[in-house]
């Protein structure tokens, strides 16, 4: 598999004088092409990688998602799961955007059901 590859770059790079900015390239490089493409089978790479490194990159992603929106934030969440309901998807639409222009990721599941947590640069 192709993070196989990027695992063995990561490698190198820490067994080089620990070259963590080597590295960390490596693995931020491995992880946009897994968005990229939605390849989501770069878990095991990156949890070796994460084992040298001790982000926690793991622990990390739970605490996202177990993130509690702030009172005008779910206020957006609540107004758009309505406009959802009633079938209003060009007032949704404007709410998801509005959701994201505030720093919160959203993700639409195909079961109707949504995600909301924090993102970074959104």
């Amino acid at each position: 598999m192709w993070a196989h590859e990027h695992l063995e770059r990561f490698n190198v790079a820490i067994n080089d004088d620990l070259n963590t900015p080597e590295a960390l390239a490596t693995v931020l490089e491995m992880v946009n092409r897994a968005y990229r493409d939605n390849d989501h089978r770069i878990w095991g790479a990156l949890r070796k990688m994460d084992a040298m490194l001790g982000l926690r990159l793991e622990d990390q992603s739970n605490s996202l998602r177990k993130a509690i929106a702030p009172p005008e934030i779910q206020a957006l969440i609540d107004q758009r799961s309505e406009a959802r309901r009633e079938k209003n998807f060009k007032r949704s639409d404007e709410l998801r955007h509005e959701i994201m222009a505030r720093g919160w990721k959203v993700k639409d599941n195909r079961d109707g059901t949504s995600e909301y947590t924090p993102g970074f640069g959104q």
